[in-house]
């Protein structure tokens, strides 16, 4: 159908001679990206900071669990009103 020599569509200057419009940057995709690396870290960079404080001090979360580990965390190092 497309001859292999003249079609790229990722070569912008073939899109141009080829009178191929060049797609114009979406803020949607912008929008959903952030949102998506936000989701994603708002999730996994918590339990990363538990994990590594279990593998940094194994005597002090020894018989902790991984809630009970982000509960001492929480309760440690969160603002007190006192």
């Amino acid at each position: 159908l497309f001859p292999s020599s003249s079609w790229a569509i990722d070569h912008p200057v073939e899109q141009t001679l080829l009178g191929v419009p060049i797609p114009v940057p979406d803020a949607r995709y912008f929008l959903a990206g952030g949102l998506c690396a936000a989701v994603s870290h708002g999730i996994t960079v918590p339990l990363d900071v538990i994990k590594t404080r279990m593998q940094a001090e194994p005597l002090k979360y020894a018989n902790v669990q991984v809630a009970g580990a982000a509960k001492m965390i929480f309760e440690e190092e969160s603002c007190s009103s006192s």
